[in-house]
């Protein structure tokens, strides 16, 4: 087995001591928790729409397409964490809202982490919407912003990168984010045939033939030159 067969995440060594590696694993920082009473330990601060109870700890719907929510502090066109554990499920689907932006609908036992962008619009509450008469419990919920500035990356075919982030002068090459700022350019791909016909200018006329009488040749002699690095 290889290294690589065993990570999730790469990381450059930045320490080294008695035959072993080290690296720091990078943190996401976190705001502070959102959610009051994510536990459920009480049958206080949220508001129950039809099918949803609140008991044993644990906040219960019974084939509801009802919401449950709590007002909170969170603002718009922001990340956040939401993690969360489902039990006793039986039917149907769940989703979570928050600021107009909604998740994919889930189903199932488990415990969970996912990630939402609050919308711009819609108000501060933080919604668990039963879709489809869902039924099962839910516990442990919890909302979390996620601070700094986050990589994304969104999956598009080639003609839609050529055509929504085209560059001039340069053919088959795209650069990074808004491609005025950055750095680094990088090739769409190396493949692809198109990389051949990348027009380039020789500055120097007649560099394959030194027979032209654009040269002036003067005891020159050529010779190869073989080199050896022991």
């Amino acid at each position: 087995m290889s290294l690589l067969d065993d990570v999730s995440i790469v990381v450059t060594p930045n320490g080294y001591k008695a035959g072993t590696l080290y690296g720091v694993l990078p943190v996401p920082t976190e705001g502070s928790e959102e959610i009051t009473n994510g536990g459920f330990d009480t049958d206080s601060d949220w508001t129950k729409g039809i099918g949803w109870t609140i008991s044993g700890g644990k906040a219960n719907a019974s084939a509801t397409t009802g919401q449950l929510y709590q007002s909170t502090n969170t603002t718009t066109n922001t990340l956040y964490k939401i993690e969360y554990t489902i039990s006793n499920y039986v039917s149907g689907t769940y989703n979570f809202l928050l600021r107009g932006t909604s998740t994919s609908n889930f189903s199932g036992n488990g415990t969970f982490t996912l990630y939402i962008t609050s919308g711009s619009g819609g108000n501060s509450n933080f919604i668990i919407d039963g879709v489809s008469s869902f039924t099962g419990s839910i516990d442990n919920v919890s909302l979390k912003e996620v601070q700094g500035n986050p990589a994304t990356m969104t999956n598009m075919v080639e003609g839609n990168i050529t055509n929504q982030y085209p560059l001039t002068k340069i053919r088959n090459y795209y650069r990074m984010g808004d491609g005025i700022l950055d750095g680094y350019p990088i090739i769409q791909d190396q493949t692809s045939p198109n990389l051949a016909h990348i027009p380039t200018t020789n500055l120097l006329p007649y560099s394959e033939d030194f027979s032209n009488a654009d040269w002036n040749k003067s005891n020159v002699r050529c010779a190869w030159l073989l080199s050896r690095k022991f």
